[in-house]
């Protein structure tokens, strides 16, 4: 916090030419990234989607308690994949997919997070 001056210096290919002019800034605030509180996760975890029951979107979210290759896959009650939400290196921590369902039929769906040697599958209902 406070106020400052401000001098400006211009130099020029016949000699240094030195202006200066006084600008007083007064400064409200700090500026920056505010440090994150939150925590690695201690063991991987699948949690249940919300909303569920839901049409068109809804949010799966999982968390990793280490960097890992993730695939986060929707599949149809015949075990067919419709979808495929992530297949990508993630960081550890907390993350969030959104699933868009819009042109699928209503029904009952599963979707499995596979994290390196974790695999947990869970139960969704798309609404008409």
């Amino acid at each position: 916090h406070g106020i400052y001056t401000v001098t400006l210096t211009v130099s020029g290919p016949t000699g240094t030419v030195s202006e200066s002019k006084i600008n007083l800034i007064r400064v409200e605030g700090v500026t920056g990234i505010a440090a994150s509180d939150e925590k690695t996760p201690e063991h991987f975890a699948l949690f249940q989607n919300y909303p569920n029951p839901f049409n068109p979107t809804t949010t799966i979210a999982y968390q990793l308690p280490r960097a890992v290759h993730v695939t986060l896959k929707i599949y149809n009650v015949l075990g067919q994949e419709v979808a495929t939400l992530v297949d990508k290196p993630m960081a550890a921590g907390s993350h969030k997919a959104v699933w868009d369902a819009s042109g699928l039929a209503a029904g009952v769906y599963l979707y499995r997070l596979t994290a390196g040697d974790f695999r947990q599958s869970k139960k969704l209902v798309v609404l008409e």
